[in-house]
């Protein structure tokens, strides 16, 4: 029985997924990106999780990233287009989920550890917590999304200066580079995450959705288009019984009762 490297439940509408190997820092092996692929693909379909938390075990990593012991046994070909690929589509199943995602840094985040933050909705890290795509350094890039997200999400120069140094940052830069939302003292991370997740929750789940679409999609469009993408995602999020109720619940002086319908 191989061991198992990562952890998943979901509990008070929350979906967790916990990266378990903390005496090799969470690192990836393929058997634990195709176990992800999983968990990521039931909670797309539940319809009672309303948000994911991913983090790491233990109290020394998020993740360093994937594990080279296993990943370079057979290197010509796991360290080539197929992997880098299969990590891209793994990845993008974040942008996928329907539903925010936030990922609890809390050590170590590193690499591919790196680019499955980027991947998420939210990043919360602890201060002792260290950020990089060291890819650099080994003679190779990053190729699990990281050269594409990152520019995305600080800019070109800050970007570059990070994947072309390798250097790795502490949490205090990574906020300052707007890499993370938020520092939390290592205490309070989870509990920081799972407010944000049900401060979500508590909002219509079909608004939720078309309002992530039409972010992440309109990211990737001149404005012209993005706007076009909004006025179609708007009319269709008033039309929704979640959106009558939001109404009537706000002239009847009450809280909502959603039903993502």
């Amino acid at each position: 029985m191989r061991e198992q490297a990562l952890l998943f439940e979901i509990r008070d509408k929350v979906g967790y997924i916990t990266m378990n190997r903390p005496e090799k820092l969470n690192s990836l092996t393929k058997e634990a990106l195709m176990d992800m692929e999983v968990f990521l693909s039931r909670l797309r379909e539940n319809s009672e999780c309303k948000s994911v938390i991913i983090t790491g075990a233990g109290d020394k990593a998020f993740t360093s990233g994937a594990d080279l012991d296993t990943f370079l046994k057979g290197r010509e070909k796991v360290m080539g287009i197929e992997w880098s690929r299969y990590g891209q589509r793994l990845f993008a199943m974040f942008d996928e989920l329907g539903k925010p995602t936030i990922a609890a840094l809390n050590g170590l985040t590193l690499g591919g550890g790196l680019e499955i933050a980027l991947a998420c909705t939210f990043r919360f890290a602890c201060p002792e917590a260290r950020l990089g795509l060291p890819e650099i350094t080994l003679g190779f890039i990053p190729g699990w999304g990281g050269t594409q997200r990152m520019p995305r999400l600080i800019g070109k120069a800050r970007a570059l200066e990070l994947i072309l140094t390798g250097e790795i940052i502490d949490a205090e830069k990574a906020l300052a580079f707007g890499l993370v939302n938020r520092v939390v003292p290592r205490d309070e991370l989870m509990k920081a995450c799972e407010e944000m997740a049900q401060k979500i929750a508590k909002n219509a789940p079909l608004a939720i959705r078309f309002a992530m679409e039409a972010v992440n999609e309109g990211l990737n469009m001149p404005l012209k288009e993005g706007l076009i993408l909004e006025s179609t995602l708007a009319p269709m999020s008033c039309l929704t019984e979640d959106a009558e109720e939001g109404i009537t619940a706000f002239l009847e002086k009450r809280k909502p009762d959603f039903k993502g319908r």
